[in-house]
């Protein structure tokens, strides 16, 4: 088994389609005191605060039923009120727009305010994934024939505030200090084909949509000379239909 009281960067990059173990998930209560998870546990390993030091117990803490992870009455596990979740009002700075229905706003709040209310749950589960898997495809061999020649790479990545790494444990400065997804996928690549001179160079802005992407392609990618280069916007489009988006 795999370290799961810290950041390991090997466990958090286990895929979800593999594998009976899934390692930290987290899990996050809101107004309610059940809450699935990605499989049915068959065995629960640990469940711990956010940043990894605090180990909720069993039967204290929690129970499992009906493959639901449930809050008992006097848990130590935080959780937002269905109040703090979807305020009546408008708060600046602190809330968006809701579509849920019966819900006018949602909480918002960048650095660490809501992941800190959340837990990581790490079990074993005997279910098999029957989502999508992609699937490898030989389109980067260019790539990944220099990559195993030890050629010094450039990986870029273009998009939004995710790419950017916003509010990553690392990102804002809090325990468990987990990589931004994006170092994750570069010290992957590094270990995979045995070469340190794979590197990453990022020119993510947060708020940015696809028009700013493609007005900024020259500059911000074109300009890099990428040996690959990862996209990642579509967060910030939400007022186009698909087909716009696609366009």
């Amino acid at each position: 088994m795999l370290e799961f009281t810290k950041y390991c960067h090997e466990a958090y990059m286990v895929p979800i389609w593999e594998g009976d173990t899934v390692y930290n998930e987290t899990v996050m209560f809101v107004a309610e005191k059940e809450a699935p998870l990605l499989y049915y546990p068959e065995k629960i390993v640990s469940v711990r605060s956010y940043e990894l030091k605090k180990e909720f117990i069993e039967n204290e803490d929690y129970y499992i039923e009906n493959g639901k992870i449930c809050l008992t009455e006097n848990t130590r596990i935080p959780s937002f009120s269905l109040e703090e979740y979807y305020p009546k009002e408008h708060i600046e700075g602190k809330s968006f727009g809701c579509t849920l229905d019966g819900h006018e706003y949602i909480f918002f709040s960048e650095g660490s305010t809501i992941f800190k209310k959340q837990i990581h749950v790490t079990y074993i589960h005997k279910d098999k994934w029957n989502g999508f898997i992609p699937l490898a495809q030989n389109k980067f061999s260019r790539f990944t024939e220099k990559a195993k020649r030890g050629e010094e790479l450039t990986v870029l990545f273009y998009g939004d505030s995710i790419t950017v790494g916003a509010n990553s444990s690392k990102f804002v400065g809090c325990e468990p200090y987990a990589d931004t997804w994006f170092d994750m996928v570069v010290e992957s690549m590094k270990k995979h084909f045995k070469n340190d001179k794979i590197k990453c160079v990022n020119t993510a802005v947060g708020g940015k949509n696809t028009s700013w992407a493609i007005d900024n392609l020259q500059e911000r990618a074109i300009n890099v000379n990428p040996d690959l280069m990862i996209v990642g916007f579509g967060m910030n489009d939400y007022s186009l239909d698909p087909k716009q988006f696609k366009e």
